[in-house]
């Protein structure tokens, strides 16, 4: 009988083991996910920052452009200015949906 509690007390051991073990693994997964999701916030804040850093030299170059040939202000010049504008609203939007989609991704 002694060796039937032994190897229940054995068995018993382990199974706390793999619980404990289980749940430490789970833990390292939640913080690697959520390490792996602060880095793509980061990186999708540095190209919005960056969309709207081309937007405005672009825009620039045009009324630079426009003002220089005497028609600043023309609509042409602002038509230009407003699709770079717009262009880079839908940049900004595409790498939100792609950080939004990354997400769902790696909850998984």
């Amino acid at each position: 009988m002694s060796f039937a509690i032994t190897a229940l007390v054995v068995a018993s051991v382990g199974t706390v083991g793999s619980v404990i073990a289980g749940t430490r693994a789970a833990s390292e997964q939640r913080e690697a996910r959520r390490a792996q999701s602060r880095g793509q916030q980061f990186r999708a804040k540095r190209e919005r920052v960056q969309q709207v850093r081309e937007a405005l030299v672009r825009q620039s170059r045009i009324e630079n452009q426009a003002a220089g040939q005497g028609v600043g202000g023309s609509s042409g010049a602002m038509s230009g200015a407003g699709s770079v504008a717009s262009q880079a609203a839908s940049n900004i939007s595409a790498i939100g949906s792609e950080l939004a989609i990354g997400r769902t991704v790696s909850r998984g």
